[in-house]
Parts: C-alpha cells; sequence; structure tokens
C-alpha cells in the first residue's frame, strides 16, 4: 500500500528519528539508520521526489538572505542549540503558520539582525525560547 505522506512529511519524520538524508549530485546518502527500518525503504522508492526536495532545500540555503526575503518562502530547520525553528520570508505568511505557539518562528528581517549581530548559542536559545513564549514578538538585537 503506497504511503499517503509527502515526501516532506516522510524527510521530517527521519530526521525526528536523526536519520541523516542528503545528495551528493544525484547519488541518496542515507545515514544513521537500520536498513530494515521500512521509513528508509520508503525513501529509497521515493528517490527521485527525495532528490528534488534536497536540491530544493540546498539552493534556498544558499540563496542570498536578499533573496530570501523578496520571495515567499516558509522554511523550518532543525538546530542542534535551537531545536525546530521556522522562517518565513516576510510577515504577511505567518498565517500559513498557525497556530503559532510554541513554534520558534523568525520573519526575514529579524534573521537578518541575528546574522548580524553575530549571536552565540546561547543568544540563539534565548532566542528561539522567546518566539516560541511570544510568537508575535518582534525580535530586537542589539551589536555587541
Amino acid at each position: 500500500m503506497a504511503s499517503m505522506r509527502s515526501i516532506a512529511q516522510l524527510l521530517a519524520e527521519a530526521r525526528a528519528r536523526g536519520i541523516r538524508v542528503h545528495c551528493n549530485d544525484d547519488k541518496l546518502r542515507v545515514e544513521g539508520a537500520s536498513f530494515h527500518d521500512d521509513l528508509i525503504h520508503e525513501l529509497i522508492a521515493r528517490k527521485q521526489e527525495l532528490l528534488r526536495l534536497l536540491k530544493l532545500e540546498e539552493k534556498i540555503m544558499r540563496m542570498p538572505l536578499s533573496e530570501f526575503k523578496k520571495r515567499g518562502f516558509i522554511l523550518r530547520l532543525h538546530s542542534e542549540v535551537c531545536g525546530e525553528i521556522w522562517f518565513v520570508s516576510h510577515e504577511g505568511l505567518l498565517k500559513h503558520l498557525h497556530p503559532l505557539e510554541g513554534k520558534a518562528v523568525f520573519t526575514g528581517e529579524e534573521l537578518e539582525a541575528l546574522l548580524q549581530a553575530e549571536p552565540t548559542d546561547r543568544d540563539l536559545q534565548v532566542a528561539a525560547t522567546a518566539k516560541r513564549t511570544f510568537p508575535l514578538a518582534k525580535l530586537k538585537t542589539e551589536h555587541h
């Protein structure tokens, strides 16, 4: 029976389990899981879809911040320091992430301010916690 999950949902589940999935050209790399895991078999069976998604993620990650802010992107990342964090190109996209409670969501402007402030890991943890607690609060940074 075919899965009803999107390829993005499958990739998110793999990452949540600690499975590293990446591509090198057109070769799929899956690390940190048993080959007997049904999820791995499903990912491999949908290799072409997965490669397209991974290449799109890489393109977005390499995109200049000014370009990211112009586009209508919603990007979910997992950071070892902050856990799950979300970035939206602009505030107008926040409506697509409801409910916001419990999510660390940063706009393109906030991301730019964070990068300019050169935060420590602790600063990032505090910012992510604040955004999870007060999702619509504007992030203010100070340059050190």
